[in-house]
């Protein structure tokens, strides 16, 4: 081991393993960062800076969220329903909190709290646990991506014949399954979790095995946060439904079958978006 004294020779057989060694070296180098799990104990995160909790906002509780941007990133939100909004640019303005402001916005622009009398805090909270796990070590698929797709997402939620056909329920759930279609994402892919045979890919037996997972954490996070506890069965059963849907739809390797089943039907001219919710689910996957 590098600028390890030589030990003398006492006869007996270490323990350690060269392996060991190396990683006891390396635990011992400053530049080392303890490692973590996540909250659905799937994968290691490393440790990172506690954002401020939504539920630290104002104490006097009289302040829109508004208020706590500061006004660049207020003039850039006038551009969120643009293809070249700039998300690195709003993250940066909004002190890394871009998918929770982004989001906040988005549920604001659509009415879905009067539409479907969503609690605010509950909201807040479950936005809180969306930005939280998303793993800040993850080079692509982190809360920066999420803001990006679910931005993304407005604007082809915008486009006028997607906006007129599409219900506010299928606009709420575009949204929240652009928000959490990345959650706890480990940043390696399908393949090398199944060549390594992690768990995930045994729980889901090598089918879609992150885009199962995603969607698992979704549900755990709206549970947690009670987002949908003011639904009806039939909607709340319906929107988990069709947020798995668009979640597995991700799965970049079944990409060419929905492009399929897309185009069969746009050939076939029997693409009627506007009255089939079954054609409406297949042009939001």
């Amino acid at each position: 081991m590098r600028g390890s004294p030589e030990k003398p020779d006492t006869g007996q057989t270490s323990a350690l393993s060269d392996g060991d060694r190396k990683m006891i070296a390396q635990v011992s180098q400053p530049e080392f960062r303890p490692r973590l799990r996540s909250r659905f104990l799937s994968v290691s995160q490393t440790r990172r800076p506690q954002r401020r909790s939504a539920s630290r906002l104002s104490t006097e509780g009289k302040l829109l969220l508004d208020d706590f941007y500061s006004q660049p990133a207020q003039l850039l939100l006038d551009d969120i329903g643009l293809w070249d909004f700039n998300v690195f640019t709003f993250d940066t303005l909004s002190g890394g909190r871009s998918v929770f402001h982004i989001a906040y916005h988005l549920f604001q622009t659509y009415d879905l709290m009067r539409s479907f009398r969503l609690d605010t805090v509950r909201l807040l909270h479950f936005l809180s646990l969306v930005e939280a796990n998303y793993h800040e070590s993850n080079p692509y698929h982190n809360v920066v991506h999420a803001a990006d797709v679910t931005q993304s997402m407005h604007c082809f939620l915008q486009e006028t014949e997607i906006y007129n056909a599409t219900s506010d329920l299928e606009k709420m759930v575009a949204l929240v399954a652009a928000l959490t279609h990345d959650l706890d994402h480990p940043g390696v892919n399908n393949a090398f979790l199944m060549i390594t045979e992690n768990h995930l890919a045994t729980l889901y037996e090598n089918i879609s095995v992150l885009e199962n997972h995603h969607y698992r954490c979704a549900l755990a996070l709206l549970h947690e946060s009670g987002l949908l506890d003011n639904f009806v069965e039939n909607d709340r059963d319906e929107f988990f439904r069709q947020l798995k849907e668009l979640i597995l739809a991700t799965d970049i390797t079944r990409q060419p079958e929905f492009l399929q089943i897309f185009c069969r039907c746009i050939e076939s001219g029997e693409f009627q978006y506007r009255t089939n919710p079954q054609h409406r689910l297949i042009m939001l996957q």
